[in-house]
């Protein structure tokens, strides 16, 4: 099982790196700069330089990899994907098309002091822009303290582009913009964030899907999702938190895991059990239930039994016992609990037969 990897890459906006890389070059000096300087420091370790989509290593206006990307991929390519079980790929990401609430290009932070003596210092960090040729600034930054000679007075603009929306693109978010905005030092009330996440995992990456196809949705798209190597993939609805797990992407992985083993030989597989709430290695706890009836005396039927989780109760009513069975309703329970349920009778009939069959039932249907 595969949970929201980067199976193509993964992306940590490029303004921040760039942030990272300016100020960084300025902490051994001022403290309040460490911060950049540990970052930037991560962002040169071996996992980062080999997995992340663009890298502030990359000099050229067309947002790119760092040099180690290119051969861990081959290398990981010469392997292979696993061929003798089962895998299943399950991504944070939408699966529905749905993008982080901003634009390519869009300006995320903006950050300026200056006190008028001793220091002036600022940036302002924008989402990587889409184009196919054209660059557009992704991060600004100023740093001027007051020293001997004027020795320190930088300003930047680092500008690129990606054929691909990779900040807001659909994937497991990351909210690093936030991060960012929360540390930064010398803060006023001008200052601001807009968007607290990004996309950090690529929905296409985590179900190992070439990222060519990023701006594709994949539900109910065969020509995008059969690209996947996975036997099985899961996506999210909305865009969720990076390794997020949730009523529903839990039913994903109890299922890969127990479903088609029944361990006690008792009819229902585990993933069965589970649902249901009995013991899937005890062959004596299983769907079973007894129901209490009651004739009323305004011709009426009162049905009453204990209800497991997550089964449905099919309710039959027939005049004889050989002949049809006339369906009357269905009663699903996502927790277990009495049922009473009355139904009307025939005063003219002589007999009347109830019948209520239960099967287990998954509330998760992808």
């Amino acid at each position: 099982i595969s949970f929201d990897s980067p199976h193509t890459g993964a992306n940590f906006p490029l303004g921040v790196q760039e942030y990272f890389n300016f100020f960084g070059g300025f902490a051994g000096k001022y403290s309040d700069l460490a911060v950049a300087r540990e970052y930037r420091d991560k962002l040169n370790t071996p996992a980062a330089s080999q997995m992340l989509i663009s890298h502030y290593t990359c000099t050229d206006q067309l947002a790119g990899a760092n040099p180690s990307y290119a051969w861990f991929w081959d290398s990981m390519n010469s392997y292979g994907w696993p061929t003798s079980c089962k895998t299943v790929a399950i991504s944070n990401g939408s699966g529905y098309g749905y993008k982080q609430p901003f634009d390519p290009g869009e300006q995320i932070i903006q950050w300026h002091s200056d006190d008028g003596i001793t220091l002036e210092i600022g940036s302002r960090i924008y989402a990587l822009y889409k184009s196919a040729a054209t660059a557009k600034t992704v991060f600004y930054g100023r740093f001027d303290p007051w020293d001997w000679f004027d020795l320190i007075d930088e300003s930047v603009y680092e500008r690129s582009y990606s054929p691909y929306g990779l900040d807001n693109a659909s994937g497991g978010t990351r909210d690093t913009f936030q991060e960012l905005f929360d540390q930064l030092p010398y803060k006023n009330s001008d200052d601001w964030c807009n968007y607290s996440d990004h996309c950090f995992i690529p929905t296409c990456s985590s179900l190992g899907i070439p990222l060519s196809q990023i701006e594709q949705t994949i539900h109910n798209n065969g020509s995008v999702s059969s690209l996947s190597p996975f036997d099985e993939i899961h996506y999210a609805i909305d865009n969720e938190e990076h390794i997020e797990i949730n009523a529903r992407n839990k039913r994903w992985f109890m299922r890969a895991v127990l479903e088609d083993y029944d361990t006690d030989r008792d009819g229902f597989d585990d993933y069965q059990e589970y649902l249901l709430g009995t013991a899937y290695n005890n062959a004596s706890d299983k769907l079973a239930f007894s129901i209490e009836f009651d004739v009323g005396a305004a011709s009426s039927a009162t049905l009453r039994w204990q209800a497991l989780a997550n089964t449905r109760y099919d309710v039959y009513k027939a005049e004889a016992l050989a002949g049809a069975w006339q369906y009357i309703e269905s009663v699903e329970l996502t927790q277990a609990g009495t049922v009473g349920r009355s139904y009307a009778m025939d005063d003219g009939a002589t007999n009347a037969f109830f019948k209520v069959s239960a099967s287990p039932i998954d509330p998760v249907t992808d």
